[in-house]
């Protein structure tokens, strides 16, 4: 279910941002450079930051999930009135508005909505700045049976703690 979802926000930004570069799941891939190939900007990047499932009723299932979409965009140069290439980097402004445009509110695959719980504060690297944005969702899923437990019960005789 998880890689469905994955599969589906990744193809959805692939066709209506297709200016991305490159979109994977989030490994920290960005900030250990040494460690992996080198990333082609822009590039989003998805991470599932916390998924919990709850038993309900009648064999369903409630998933609730945070999913983190980093934006990664090259800085190019200064953004001051005059700067050279002053418009391809005050793009990036457009390409963040971009993401919450598309994604605040998507429906996955007919029962997945996302919806924007918080944008985090800019993150700046030598040669990039990200933009982060949470997203939640919840949605039921069809449940495996569920086995029960025996719980052994000790009874407590009320009348040992009750005094006269």
């Amino acid at each position: 279910m998880i890689a469905s979802i994955y599969k589906a926000v990744s193809e959805y930004a692939g066709t209506q941002m297709p200016w991305l570069a490159y979109i994977d799941l989030q490994k920290g891939q960005i900030r250990r450079p040494a460690q992996t190939y080198p990333i082609p900007l822009p590039a989003l990047l998805v991470e599932f930051r916390s998924i919990s499932y709850g038993h309900l009723v009648q064999g369903k299932q409630l998933v609730s999930m945070q999913i983190r979409l980093s934006l990664y965009l090259q800085l190019l140069t200064d953004t001051h009135q005059g700067a050279l290439m002053q418009e391809e980097s005050l793009m990036m402004l457009s390409r963040i508005e971009e993401v919450k445009q598309h994604f605040d509110g998507l429906l996955i695959n007919g029962s997945c909505r996302l919806l924007n719980q918080a944008d985090l504060q800019p993150e700046f690297g030598t040669d990039y700045m990200a933009y982060h944005s949470d997203y939640s969702s919840s949605f039921y899923i069809k449940s495996a049976v569920l086995r029960r437990a025996k719980i052994n019960q000790t009874l407590i005789d009320l009348k040992e703690w009750i005094s006269d």
